[in-house]
């Protein structure tokens, strides 16, 4: 099917202005993340150089030439700005205006690139394709640090553009365009078509990762404890539930530690409770430490901490908790006339084949009891429940 180049380009204006305002609009509304003022500018600029080209006729081809490809540029280069922006990363703006002011000059200056579509076009191909390279290998040392799913889509929009762009400029080595640049064609339209359904693609994908990046940090914000930033009650309730399925589907033992700082009270009312939080904070430092990857750990309720083990039965779980005993009655803090340190308490309960979370941890509540009575710095084992060794 022959494609109408000028339809084409009117559909692309369209597209990257609705787009483009869409994003400022949603800039509008997180003003803090100035990616997405980058990205709304980007295809706002792809829509301005989308009407220069379409008016290749109408206004001088030195304009119309140079504009066109200069704006396209901009646009390309700025989506990679947006995304260092979201990454955290410093921009360095001269990176990004170079190769727009590169295009300008070359294309209305240079007869190869004035006269002759084929280089003008093998130009912009590779220019998109380092552009896409780039982007890839930003947004994949970002995941590292910040997993996000739709990053993830973006990536791989990255790299099917980049196939795309490479298998046009071979094309376009070997291709002759019409006399008529916009006259109806198979080729070229179908490959632009075809690169700007891409482009948007990862376009819109990005436009819509500071939503998620809001929404992730809304879920932390509901499940962790502001001081110490592991799970709060609540967070470890939702997560043990899930994680015990899990581990009962698989046959894997699950246990519980319920961990009491001892002689907590007489820390805050001694030294105030600026040094009790350090002390949280250093025992939480602690229990992550000497925990698994796998295991939950939250801050249960005031000085209390509490862990689910999965894959441990009450044996390994007693190893991870005279870890974590072992290595938090040598730790200590500074206040004002020396060092401050505590000890902790543990009680440790393997969760029985019907038994809640809930229940394991009344469970090692009893224990951890036990061990408070008993003089405290110690770790002490809940009875094995019936069947416990199928959960």
């Amino acid at each position: 099917m022959l494609l109408d180049m000028r339809t084409l380009w009117m559909v692309i204006l369209v597209t990257y202005a609705l787009t483009g305002t869409l994003q400022l609009v949603l800039w509008r509304l997180q003003p803090r993340e100035r990616a997405m003022l980058c990205w709304g500018l980007s295809m706002l600029s792809g829509a301005l150089g989308a009407w220069f080209i379409m008016m290749r006729g109408v206004l001088p081809d030195s304009v119309s030439i140079g504009l066109g490809n200069g704006f396209t540029a901009i646009n390309y280069t700025l989506s990679t700005a947006g995304l260092l922006l979201f990454a955290r990363k410093r921009v360095n703006w001269w990176w990004i205006v170079m190769p727009a002011a590169v295009v300008l000059p070359l294309y209305t200056q240079v007869p190869l690139f004035s006269e002759h579509a084929g280089p003008r076009v093998l130009l912009m191909a590779l220019l998109l394709g380092a552009v896409c390279v780039a982007n890839l290998l930003i947004s994949w040392r970002a995941q590292q640090l910040e997993a996000l799913r739709l990053r993830q889509i973006a990536m791989a929009a990255f790299a099917l553009t980049l196939a795309f762009t490479l298998t046009r400029a071979t094309l376009t080595v070997f291709y002759t365009p019409p006399a008529d640049f916009m006259a109806p064609q198979a080729i070229q339209p179908t490959l632009m078509f075809l690169g700007i359904a891409l482009i948007l693609l990862w376009n819109i994908t990005v436009m819509l990762m500071p939503s998620e990046r809001l929404q992730n940090q809304l879920r932390r914000a509901a499940q962790d404890d502001a001081l110490t930033n592991l799970l709060n009650r609540g967070g470890f309730n939702t997560l043990s539930l899930r994680a015990l399925a899990r581990c009962r589907h698989m046959g894997q033992p699950v246990s519980v530690l319920l961990m009491d700082l001892d002689h907590f009270k007489r820390v805050n009312d001694t030294h105030g409770h600026e040094a009790g939080d350090r002390l949280l904070c250093s025992f939480a430092e602690t229990v992550r430490a000497q925990s698994r990857a796998s295991d939950l750990v939250a801050r249960y309720g005031g000085e209390e901490f509490s862990a689910l083990l999965p894959n441990a039965d009450r044996q390994q779980a007693l190893v991870i908790a005279e870890r974590i005993r072992y290595r938090f009655e040598r730790v200590s803090v500074p206040v004002e006339g020396g060092e401050l340190g505590t000890t902790v308490s543990i009680g440790v309960a393997e969760i029985g084949a019907q038994e809640t979370v809930e229940a394991a941890l009344q469970r090692a509540d009893q224990a951890l009891y036990t061990a408070k009575r008993e003089g405290r710095n110690r770790i002490t084992l809940a009875p094995l429940l019936q069947g416990a060794a199928a959960a």
